[in-house]
């Protein structure tokens, strides 16, 4: 996350802007699901729904368009790069419900897959590999421009665990295990996205 000046122009941004107001009571965060193109002048913030153009396409805005945004204030300490990155994950990504049956089973009745105990971490995907087998693959970004420490407590049991590429076939370094493979631990660098490939023990 980067700091932008004032400007009369439309900018990128993945999901959110927020117009930080040092010596008032609040500041006001803009998020959108769908756009990408925010403004930020003087008093204002602004998001561009719709950008008519005319070639190839002379009408590309015709049609029905439905979109999503949100405003949310921000006050005192929860204005961090956390707080920021767990309200848009929340609003882009809402929490997705699957039914199911009443059956028996060995599990307790609250459980988690994972749970990323860093600061400074967002998980961005969880997959499995493109070449399948009894893996997992996990993909992080640093948010906060230094270097940072990644710790998962796993639902399950990790025999290894590994950096891999966007390709998912290299094997570029091991990340660490403690806890009997149930705690993975690797480090992320500024502003750095690292895909990690867990293998379960079976």
């Amino acid at each position: 996350m980067t700091k932008r000046d004032p400007i009369d122009m439309d900018l990128p941004s993945e999901s959110f802007v927020l117009a930080e107001n040092p010596g008032g009571a609040a500041s006001l965060a803009l998020f959108s699901r769908d756009k990408y193109g925010f403004r930020c002048r003087e008093d204002s913030v602004s998001l561009t729904l719709i950008r008519g153009a005319y070639d190839p396409d002379l009408t590309p805005e015709t049609g029905r368009h439905r979109i999503a945004f949100a405003v949310a204030p921000f006050t005192g300490n929860a204005i961090s790069n956390d707080a920021l990155a767990e309200e848009s994950l929340a609003y882009c990504h809402p929490l997705t419900v699957i039914s199911g049956k009443n059956h028996g089973g060995n599990r307790t009745p609250a459980e988690s897959l994972l749970e990323l105990r860093s600061g400074s971490i967002v998980l961005s995907a969880v997959k499995r590999p493109e070449t399948g087998g009894k893996r997992l693959l996990l993909r992080v970004y640093e948010i906060d421009g230094k270097t940072a420490q990644a710790e998962f407590k796993l639902g399950f049991t990790a025999s290894a665990a590994y950096y891999t590429d966007v390709t998912e076939r290299e094997h570029l370094g091991d990340c660490g295990l403690k806890d009997d493979g149930r705690t993975l631990i690797f480090e992320v660098p500024p502003y750095g996205v690292r895909t990690v490939i867990v293998e379960l023990r079976v």
